[in-house]
């Protein structure tokens, strides 16, 4: 006759802990073994162009420094150092290259003076700014982690900024538009970062940045057309531009016109 032992009983207790055990052990294993979160960078993401702007800081009522020279004459005079420099409230504003940068003169650090460069990313249709006086890129919103960028339209490709550092403009080539910002109020913020004084920079300007839709002139639609290039024109050279273009127009109606006689088709 076989003995029969009887088997020890386990109590309740004893089973909960090992399953909270494995639990515990599962739930381990799987966080060492999840991938990492991660970031967005927020610095480029596919550049297609760079500008350049000049921008100035000087007390409201003052006149800003010299232009460093003038088209013709590109050894002019060299920034004021003094513009800008006293406490109070101060504007910014866009400023000829040349007057960040003068030709014929040593380079020196100007406290109201800053450049600027401006790179639209055409794969996540923004803009990124660099502080070209430093070279390193500018968080447009300090708020939140990373560099921060400006919004644009879809697939900006071309950039440009106006002779007077007032305006920059981007073709912008899938959505079929063109984005118009203004530098001095975008970085009015990091400017008075910068600023050594207690002083507030403020601008002119209302709005960072404006959507321009191409419209027709009698229906007054967007015109679904792809910007690929991008420029600014004084009034001179848009007469000179609308000039050519009347007198190509001509010679191309002339030009059909004595086809047509020679080939004998004419009324």
């Amino acid at each position: 006759m076989r003995n029969l032992r009887a088997r020890p009983v386990r109590s309740p207790s004893f089973a909960a802990r090992v399953i909270t055990f494995a639990l515990a052990s599962f739930a381990l294993g799987a966080s060492c073994t999840t991938q990492p979160v991660l970031l967005p960078s927020r610095d480029f993401d596919r550049p297609t162009d760079v500008a350049f702007v000049c921008l100035e800081t000087f007390t409201p009522g003052t006149v800003a420094s010299g232009d460093g020279g003038t088209s013709t004459s590109d050894a002019g005079g060299a920034p004021d150092a003094a513009v800008g420099a006293t406490a109070g409230a101060l504007e910014l504003t866009g400023r000829p290259m040349r007057v960040c940068h003068p030709r014929g003169h040593l380079e020196t650090p100007q406290a109201s003076l800053h450049t600027f460069a401006f790179l639209p990313n055409s794969s996540s249709g923004d803009l990124s700014v660099i502080d070209a006086d430093r070279w390193h890129p500018v968080n447009l919103d300090p708020a939140n982690a990373g560099y921060n960028r400006l919004p644009l339209g879809t697939l900006p490709t071309q950039i440009v900024a106006s002779d007077d550092g007032c305006r920059l403009v981007t073709a912008n080539h899938g959505s079929c538009d063109f984005s118009l910002v203004d530098p001095a109020k975008l970085l009015a913020p990091t400017v008075q970062a910068e600023t050594s004084s207690a002083a507030s920079v403020s601008t002119a300007g209302s709005s960072i940045s404006w959507t321009v839709k191409p419209r027709g002139k009698k229906s007054g639609r967007a015109l679904s057309v792809l910007p690929g290039e991008v420029a600014f024109l004084s009034e001179e050279e848009v007469d000179l531009v609308i000039s050519a273009l009347l007198e190509a127009r001509k010679q191309a109606r002339q030009t059909g016109a004595q086809w047509i006689a020679s080939s004998g088709g004419a009324a």
